[in-house]
């Protein structure tokens, strides 16, 4: 029997890669397809942390809040950020920019 040793080193951008298994298979699918290399952009969103976020938000302001991380759609955000900086509200608006900078490419 003849052996031949296979070794690999995932790197994108320079960076030693980590992904879950829904990555994985899509690059094992390329590479079965023989793309060698490529591209992809996955959902590394944190929903619940988002989700907690805006529940502090809104009983800080004593409303509900419209946006859609979703949808990618920032609603009232970006004024209500406006807002707090302008009113020296410190909390909220590092509520805001926690939440734009977890949700959204801020």
């Amino acid at each position: 029997m003849k052996y031949r040793d296979i070794s690999w080193n995932l790197m994108i951008n320079d960076e030693q890669a980590s992904f879950d298994d829904k990555a994985l298979d899509f690059i094992a699918e390329e590479l079965q397809r023989g793309n060698t290399s490529g591209f992809f952009t996955s959902d590394c969103t944190d929903y619940n942390e988002i989700d907690r976020l805006k529940d502090k938000l809104e009983n800080e302001l004593g409303r509900d809040i419209d946006f859609s991380v979703e949808d990618n759609d920032k609603g009232e955000l970006e004024d209500l950020l406006e807002i707090a900086e302008k009113n020296e509200d410190n909390y909220v608006a590092d509520l805001i920019k926690e939440i734009l900078e977890k949700g959204f490419d801020y």
